[in-house]
């Protein structure tokens, strides 16, 4: 744990970064996460206008890339990605990078999750994950090895992935049930050789 924060540390800084940050497309990812189906295109092309499809656009290539969403503002997202959209989707548009507003930004969210067939986070999740990460818990109990799991676990099961911060809270207490009941599991083993 670290000193300053009392929660238990599940994932390096690296991996964190690595799990939850925004995308950073080298060229090759750009082509493959930043090309479109038909079905794709037709989603972004439903947009309002050619600010709100770019946005859409990129939102859908990022969740291609990290099966997460991302609340970005024009500053946050790569100019490359711009360049790359404009040119191979929007040439003779003129994109005004105008603040999306936060009912445009969930409802891309939540029709590109539809249209890949995942569901969005909710605390009615929290028992099967808890449940999950009680079996892997009995296989490892390194944090890091129950959060990988778990990550990939969502993914098949096409649920989006709690924050950081659940899945923290969600392994500290799977973790503190599993010593508990392996203390418990010990115990008869203690009274018999304290008896000696």
């Amino acid at each position: 744990m670290r000193a300053s924060n009392k929660r238990l540390t599940i994932l390096s800084e690296l991996e964190q970064f690595a799990v939850y940050s925004q995308p950073d497309f080298d060229e090759g990812q750009r082509i493959e996460f930043l090309t479109f189906t038909k079905t794709e295109l037709q989603l972004i092309l439903n947009r309002p206008d050619p600010t709100t499809q770019i946005y859409c656009a990129i939102q859908l290539g990022y969740f291609k890339a990290k099966q997460l969403f991302f609340r970005l503002s024009w500053e946050k997202i790569d100019e490359e990605d711009i360049s790359f959209l404009t040119q191979n989707y929007f040439p003779t548009q003129t994109i005004d990078k105008y603040p999306i507003t936060k009912y445009e930004h969930y409802y891309q969210c939540n029709i590109i999750a539809n249209l890949f067939g995942y569901r969005p986070w909710s605390n009615e999740f929290i028992p099967l994950l808890h449940q999950e990460a009680t079996q892997i818990a009995q296989r490892d109990i390194t944090p890091r090895f129950i959060a990988l799991e778990l990550i990939s676990y969502l993914k098949k099961q096409k649920i989006l992935r709690p924050g950081y911060n659940r899945l923290q809270i969600i392994i500290s207490n799977v973790l503190t049930a599993e010593r508990h009941r392996l203390y418990l599991r010990c115990e008869p083993w203690r009274a018999e050789g304290e008896g000696e």
